[in-house]
């Protein structure tokens, strides 16, 4: 694995990821110390109450996947701009963000402000109000809040998605996707039965040119303890709606100082497209406030790699979704065409796909992406002419040569 590089303050990092799980390793600490974990405020009680801070000194996985925010900024364009991102999920507190997120709400679902689930997840890919560092993946986005859950419970603390709610989340896009030239939704949540409904509109989405992003699945535990992976599993049909063609299904990866390994924490899954670091990524919580993520999970990861996709969207601006996200699989760290259940593609590198040269000729379509389309060389019509050019010229220098050589013999002759 490369070591980092320094692009205008910004550590890159590209790795290669084979067919092994991988550990992410190299990153810088972040500078700041005694971060409060985003679970710590996960509901409105924990936020006028004294959040336990960590002493631990977090990787930086946006450093990890190269996050080209200051390439991207050169160009002139604000990480973002111009793209739309719909976050399906529990909910957005607007405290915090630059831009208030536009609310819109579904019969059943939650208001903002009673789970941090959905805020951390925007604050993932849209930063924080008064940026600090890294912030958010594209800044420049325009957040639309569609949440999803029913409040938590004294008995369910984390609240629970209605499919019904996805659902009518996703009908109502399809039904405004004109008032969004570039849409990317994301779906940092997973259930466990599809419907042929839920299936039609994720559809219908992707084959009209939105980019639908979702987890691939985390592994269950009763405790939130790691999990046993027992082996020879594969989740690619109970994990919904990653499971759909045309999802960009993503899980997540372990960097250095995150306990234990992938396996612990994510199923296996023979979907999964690309994957990401979580543990260390800088967010918000409840009540606006900054906060930081200590847990490997596929939420966050979907998160980021929709932010990782608007950011691209910044920096090729005419680009189709499908575009996009052939772009982000081919430059992954792995292999496109030899995808692991836990690693999909690979790593993103979100620096190698704002500049790495691709022809976007043939895109491949959803699935297993192939290799980079090369373009052959254009047919050449003089080829037999030059040919025979260069063989007669060769036996007339031949002829004069001979020629020259004899010229003497025969004049002694006469």
């Amino acid at each position: 694995m490369r070591a980092p590089v320094v692009l205008t303050a910004l550590a890159v990092l590209s790795g290669g990821l084979g067919g092994a799980l991988p550990v992410v390793t190299g990153s810088p600490a972040y500078a700041a110390s005694t971060p409060v974990a985003c679970r710590a405020v996960a509901t409105p009680d924990d936020i006028g109450r004294e959040a336990e801070e960590s002493t631990v000194r977090y990787p930086d996985p946006f450093a990890e996947m190269g996050i080209a925010e200051a390439a991207t900024a050169v160009r002139g364009r604000r990480p973002g701009a111009g793209v739309t991102v719909a976050v399906v999920d529990s909910g957005i507190d607007p405290r915090g963000f630059v831009v208030a997120p536009r609310r819109i709400t579904f019969g059943g679902s939650q208001a903002a402000g009673k789970y941090f689930h959905g805020t951390t997840v925007a604050g993932l890919i849209a930063g924080r109000k008064g940026g600090g560092s890294p912030g958010g993946i594209a800044p420049g986005v325009t957040l639309l809040d569609m949440p999803v859950y029913r409040a938590p419970s004294e008995e369910d603390g984390d609240g629970e998605v209605v499919p019904s709610a996805v659902v009518g989340a996703l009908t109502y896009l399809n039904d405004h996707l004109h008032d969004y030239p570039l849409l990317i939704v994301n779906l940092s949540l997973e259930l466990d039965r599809g419907s042929p409904e839920l299936r039609r509109q994720v559809e219908r989405l992707v084959k009209r040119g939105a980019v639908v992003v979702a987890a691939s699945g985390n592994r269950p535990s009763d405790d939130g303890s790691p999990a046993p992976y027992v082996g020879d599993e594969d989740a690619r049909a109970r994990v919904y709606p990653a499971a759909y063609p045309g999802v960009v299904a993503v899980g997540a990866v372990v960097t250095e100082g995150s306990p234990g390994d992938a396996t612990a924490y994510v199923v296996a899954n023979s979907r999964t497209d690309v994957v990401a670091p979580t543990y260390g990524a800088r967010s918000v919580t409840l009540g606006g406030r900054s906060c930081v993520v200590d847990e490997v999970a596929t939420s966050w990861s979907t998160a980021e790699v929709s932010g990782a996709l608007a950011l691209l969207a910044s920096a090729d601006p005419h680009a189709t979704g499908r575009e996009l996200v052939d772009r982000l699989v081919r430059t992954a760290s792995g292999r496109p065409d030899v995808r692991g259940v836990f690693t999909g593609a690979g790593v993103v590198q979100a620096y190698d796909a704002v500049t790495r040269p691709l022809d976007k000729a043939g895109v491949a379509s959803p699935g297993p992406v192939a290799e980079a389309h090369v373009v052959p060389p254009e047919r050449d019509v003089l080829h037999g002419t030059r040919h025979a050019t260069i063989w007669w010229g060769l036996i007339g220098g031949g002829a004069l040569l001979l020629g020259l050589v004899l010229r003497p013999l025969l004049s002694r002759r006469r």
